[in-house]
């Protein structure tokens, strides 16, 4: 795995793209197909800001791989359009190089994949989350790129206008202890600090995973529609005796008798479901470890794009 920074002038696009489609939107609040809430400003940018890291892997881990010393970058999709009239465009629709740009899709009344060149998502994940799911967006027979990000909780803060933050205005709000303050003794009121602008490193990416939208499936639990997972939040090893081995037919699971471990667990957290003890059964082989890597068929291809387009 590889962690990168992200900086305030890696995003520059996104946020300008992602302030233009909030003034696009007619009403007070937004709601359809950019946001299933009716957000102002901060929820759908909060909602949008996972869509950043695309350009950043590809630029600032994966092309250095292939560059050779030549300038090139991904271009990532900055259209706005309905995907149930229009279809969706796959996160990379292109590549642009020293001798052109080669477009991955086109639009022809809808996005089309364009032949022999790379289908690609990206997909975040934001490093708090504890599961990882996905909907079968028309993935089939495309690359899946995974990646882990890690925001500071004032990540927009970069982008205020300095003026916002003087000392003057720092010094209004500090409060008159002597007047409202009997004794705090226990410290249970505070003041405010001043705010601190001088960062613009507003969090980190990490790409978790290069591979095929069919080998995560394959390594996935599926759900019909309707039906959703339990989420955990926390498993407790129990201190008792394990059961007797329980037989792998009573469960969907394509590993071998071998790679399975069956233990008593005291899961709490779950929605909807009081905490319980379960039987847990665990693959020795992480899904980060079994699924299959494309990362070196990878290096190859875009090299290949890149010199000899």
């Amino acid at each position: 795995m590889v962690t990168i920074s992200i900086n305030k002038n890696d995003i520059l696009k996104s946020i300008y793209f992602i302030t233009a489609i909030i003034q696009k939107q007619t009403s007070g609040s937004m709601q359809g197909a950019l946001s299933s809430k009716g957000d102002l400003m901060g929820g759908i940018f909060d909602r949008w800001i996972n869509t950043v890291p695309e350009s950043i892997i590809f630029n600032k881990i994966i092309l250095p791989e292939v560059r050779n010393g030549q300038s090139s970058e991904i271009i990532s999709d900055f259209y706005l359009y309905d995907p149930k009239t229009a279809g969706i465009a796959p996160d990379v629709i292109g590549i642009r190089t020293p001798n052109g740009t080669i477009p991955f899709a086109v639009f022809n009344d809808r996005w089309i994949p364009v032949e022999n060149m790379p289908q690609i998502e990206v997909k975040t994940f934001k490093k708090p989350q504890k599961m990882i799911s996905l909907r079968n967006q028309d993935y089939d027979g495309k690359y899946l790129v995974m990646a882990e990000s890690e925001l500071r909780i004032d990540y927009l803060l970069p982008f205020f206008d300095a003026s916002i933050f003087q000392d003057s205005i720092h010094s209004n709000l500090v409060m008159d202890d002597d007047t409202f303050i009997v004794s705090n003794s226990a410290g249970r009121l505070q003041g405010i600090d001043i705010v601190n602008i001088n960062d613009d490193e507003i969090g980190t990416v990490t790409l978790l995973k290069i591979t095929t939208a069919e080998a995560f499936m394959n390594s996935a639990t599926f759900c019909e529609g309707t039906v959703s997972v339990q989420y955990i939040n926390g498993v407790e090893k129990k201190q008792e005796s394990l059961p007797a081995p329980l037989k792998k037919s009573h469960y969907q699971n394509t590993a071998t008798e071998q790679e399975l471990v069956y233990t008593d667990f005291q899961i709490s957290g779950m929605r909807d479901i009081q905490p319980k003890t379960y039987h847990i059964i665990q693959k020795i082989h992480a899904v980060g470890h079994q699924m299959h890597s494309c990362i070196e068929h990878w290096i190859f291809m875009w090299t290949i794009l890149i010199q000899y387009a």
